[in-house]
C-alpha cells in the first residue's frame, strides 16, 4: 500500500479547506435554489391571478353580447331573412339590433373597469336608434383611444415600481362588424343599397377573413369565440378582432340556415392595467403574430418566432418557458383563449422578466464566495495554529518511538496538556516503562535460561507442555574439578567457571545448540529442541570438537583444565518442568542418561558418541570404536565411538 507523503499540517489544512469549500458550495446551491424557488412561486402566484382574471374579464365583457347575439339569431325576422336569402334585411337588422348594442356594452364595461381601478372614465356618447350614417363618426374618446393605441410602446420594459396614476379608461372604437354565412358556407355580401359603411376597406377585409373561415364556421353546432386579424396594408401595429360565432337554426324544423358572426376590436385595456401594476407584460398570439401594447416592441419578433416554433409541436395550455430575449432571460406563459375550437386558436401570452431573479442570485453568489474566502483564510490560520499545537508533540512521539526501537527505554515525553494529546504522551511514557520492565525481565530470563528458549517462551512459539522430540544431548564437565579447586579461593573458582562456561555457551550457540543447564562444573546442551535445524547430530559433534579446541587454546594462557564430552541421540520428552511458580525447560529420557554416562567415561579432551549419533555424521568427521562400555545405570554394554576431526571443526 502506497504511503502518503503529506505532512500532518498539510492534511489538516487541506481538510479545513475542503470543509469550508463543501459548506460554501452547499450554501450556494441551497441559496440559489431558494431564491429561484421564491421567484418561481411569485411568478406562479401572478400567473394564477392572470389566468383567473382572463376568463372572468372575458365573461364579463361578452356576457351581454352573447345573450343578445343568441336572441338575435333566434328571432323570426333573422331566420326568415336567412331562409329568403334577404341579405339587405340581415345587414339592416344587424345594424339596428347589434352594432349600437356593442358600442353601448363596451361603454358600460369601460365605465365599470374604471370604477374598479378608481380612475375616471370618459362618459360615453349617447346612443340612439337612428340609422347609421354612411361612414360613422367615432366619438371623441374613441378617436383619442385610436391615437393612443396606434403609438408603439416603449422598446424598453418599464421598471415595476409603485403604481403610477393611470389615464382615463376608454372603451374600444365602435368599429363593429357583422357577417352572415349561408348553409353552403358562402359569405353573404351586402348589396349596393346598404349604407356605405358596409363597403369600407376594413369591412371587406373582414368578409375575406370570413370566407377563409367559412368551412369550420359551417360546421359549428354551438356558439364559439374566435379571433382574427384585420390588419390593413402598411399598418404595423396590427388589429386583432374578437368574433362571436353562432349557428342559425330554424326554430320549427331545426334545419341549419347558416351562421352569424359578430366582430369587434379586442379590448386589451384590462391587460394594460395589469401590466402597469405588475411585472407581467401581456399580449395575444394568433397565427404567427403577436398583438400587444405592453411587451417591448424590440422583443416582439423574436418572441413571436419562438412561440410559433414551439406551438407547432406543443399546444398544451399555461405552459411555462424560459426565453432569452435581447440577452435577458424571461419567463413566458401562454394559454389558449378559445381552446377546443375548430377555428384558429389564439393564445394569451405573458412575459415575466427573470433578470431580477438572476441578479439576486448573482449578488448572493458573490457574497457567499466572499464569505467562503474569508472563512478559508480563518480556517488556514486556525489549521496552522492547531497543527503547530499537534505536530510538536507528534514529532516528539516519533523521536521517542525511534529511540525505543533502538532499545533506549528511558525516553519520556512531556505531557503539556490534559487533552487527548496529553493523554497520548502519558500513555507513551507508560508504554516505555512497560517495555523497559519487559526487557529487563527478558534479560534476566535470558541469563537463567537459554536465550533461544527464553525468546520462544516469551513469543509463545514453545508450549509449556511436554512433547516428544528427537534430539542430540551433549554433556561436558571438567576432570578433577574438586581436587583442583580445594585450595582456590571461592571467588577465583567462580571466575574460572564463568570464563569456562562463557566459552562453552558461545560455541554451543554458534552451532545452533541450546544450553539446557549448568550443573557445577558441567554443562548440558540440546541440539534439536526446542527447534530442529535438520542436521542436529552433526552440529552437536562439531560443537563438541570445537569446545575441545577452544579449551586447549585457553589452556595455553590460563589455568590448565581437562574436559570430557559425551553425545547421545534419540527420542526424548521436551518441555517445561518444575513447580507451579518456577519452571525449567529441559528434556528427559534414556538418551539424556546415556550422554551423561558417556561424558563421565570419556578421557581427557575426549569426545564419546553413541551409535545413533555416529550414524548421522558426515564424512567430514572420523571416529574410532572403543571397547564396549559397561556404564552405571545401564544394564547392557554400550558401544561408543571416539570422535576425531579430519578437517577443521569449523
Amino acid at each position: 500500500m502506497e504511503k502518503s507523503t503529506f505532512s500532518f499540517r498539510s492534511k489538516l489544512l487541506l481538510a479545513m479547506l475542503l470543509v469550508v469549500a463543501g459548506i460554501a458550495g452547499a450554501t450556494l446551491l441551497i441559496t440559489q435554489q431558494q431564491v429561484g424557488s421564491a421567484y418561481d412561486r411569485l411568478f406562479r402566484e401572478r400567473l394564477a391571478e392572470q389566468l383567473t382574471y382572463l376568463p372572468k374579464q372575458q365573461e364579463a365583457r361578452l356576457e351581454v353580447l352573447l345573450l343578445q347575439s343568441r336572441s338575435f339569431v333566434e328571432s323570426a325576422e333573422v331566420q326568415r331573412a336567412f331562409r329568403e336569402r334577404d341579405t339587405a334585411a340581415l345587414y339592416n337588422l344587424a345594424r339596428d339590433r347589434m352594432l349600437r348594442l356593442v358600442t353601448r356594452e363596451f361603454d358600460q364595461f369601460a365605465k365599470t373597469l374604471a370604477e374598479e381601478q378608481s380612475v375616471p372614465a370618459t362618459p360615453p356618447a349617447p346612443i340612439t336608434n337612428a340609422p347609421a350614417p354612411s361612414e360613422p363618426k367615432l366619438p371623441p374618446r374613441t378617436v383619442e383611444q385610436k391615437k393612443e393605441n396606434s403609438r408603439p410602446p416603449d422598446a424598453k420594459a418599464k421598471p415595476k415600481t409603485a403604481p403610477k396614476p393611470r389615464p382615463a379608461v376608454r372603451p374600444p372604437a365602435a368599429a363593429t362588424f357583422v357577417g352572415f354565412i349561408d348553409e353552403t358556407g358562402t359569405v353573404l355580401q351586402p348589396t349596393n343599397g346598404l349604407p356605405a359603411i358596409y363597403q369600407s376597406t376594413v369591412r371587406k377585409r373582414f368578409r375575406e377573413q370570413l370566407e377563409a373561415l367559412a368551412e369550420p364556421l359551417r360546421e359549428l353546432e354551438a356558439q364559439q369565440t374566435a379571433y382574427t386579424d384585420l390588419t390593413l396594408e402598411n399598418d404595423t401595429q396590427g388589429r386583432l378582432f374578437e368574433l362571436i360565432c353562432l349557428p342559425v337554426f330554424d326554430d320549427e324544423t331545426r334545419e341549419r340556415l347558416g351562421s352569424f358572426v359578430l366582430g369587434f376590436p379586442y379590448f386589451d385595456r384590462g391587460e394594460q392595467s395589469i401590466s402597469e401594476v405588475s411585472d407581467i407584460e401581456n399580449g395575444v398570439w394568433l397565427q404567427g403574430r403577436l398583438y400587444t401594447r405592453t411587451i417591448p416592441e424590440a422583443v416582439r419578433p423574436e418572441l413571436s418566432r419562438q412561440l410559433a416554433k414551439l406551438l407547432d409541436r406543443d399546444t398544451e395550455p399555461t405552459r411555462e418557458l424560459l426565453f432569452t430575449l435581447e440577452g435577458q432571460l424571461n419567463r413566458v406563459f401562454y394559454t389558449a383563449l378559445n381552446p377546443d375550437s375548430p377555428l384558429p386558436i389564439a393564445y394569451k401570452v405573458g412575459l415575466y422578466s427573470w433578470a431580477e431573479a438572476l441578479e439576486v442570485q448573482r449578488r448572493l453568489r458573490w457574497q457567499i464566495i466572499a464569505l467562503a474566502i474569508v472563512a478559508a483564510v480563518v480556517a488556514t490560520a486556525a489549521s496552522v495554529f492547531l497543527a503547530r499545537g499537534l505536530s510538536r508533540p507528534l514529532r516528539e512521539l516519533a523521536r521517542g518511538a525511534a529511540r525505543i526501537e533502538t532499545g533506549d527505554y528511558s525516553v519520556r515525553i512531556e505531557a503539556r496538556t490534559e487533552d487527548e494529546v496529553g493523554q497520548l504522551a502519558q500513555a507513551f511514557n507508560q508504554m516505555a516503562e512497560g517495555l523497559a520492565l519487559k526487557d529487563k525481565y527478558q534479560h534476566v530470563l535470558g541469563m537463567v535460561a537459554d536465550k533461544t528458549v527464553a525468546r520462544r517462551l516469551v513469543s509463545g512459539e514453545t508450549a509449556f507442555g511436554a512433547e516428544a522430540r528427537v534430539v542430540t544431548v551433549l554433556f561436558c564437565d571438567i576432570r578433577g574439578f574438586t581436587k583442583l579447586t580445594q585450595a582456590m579461593p571461592p571467588a577465583e573458582v567462580f571466575r574460572m567457571l564463568n570464563e569456562h562456561m562463557t566459552v562453552l555457551t558461545r560455541v554451543i550457540h554458534e552451532h545452533d545448540g541450546v544450553v539446557d543447564k549448568f550443573m557445577g562444573d558441567a554443562v548440558m546442551a540440546l541440539f534439536g529442541a526446542p527447534e530442529s535445524h535438520g542436521n542436529d547430530a552433526l552440529n552437536a559433534a562439531r560443537c563438541a570438537l570445537q569446545i575441545v579446541a577452544e579449551r586447549e587454546r585457553l589452556n595455553r594462557d590460563d589455568l590448565r583444565l581437562s574436559i570430557g564430552l559425551g553425545l547421545a541421540t534419540g527420542e526424548v520428552v521436551a518441555g517445561c518442568m518444575g513447580s507451579t511458580d518456577r519452571l525449567n525447560y529441559t528434556v528427559l529420557g534414556h538418551r539424556v542418561n546415556l550422554a551423561a554416562r558417556l561424558c563421565g567415561a570419556a578421557g581427557d579432551m575426549e569426545v564419546l558418541a553413541d551409535d545413533a549419533t555416529r550414524a548421522r555424521l558426515s564424512s567430514q568427521l572420523s571416529s574410532e570404536a572403543v571397547p564396549d562400555l559397561q556404564l552405571k545405570g545401564i544394564a547392557e554394554a554400550v558401544t561408543a565411538h571416539r570422535l576425531r576431526a579430519t578437517t577443521s571443526p569449523n
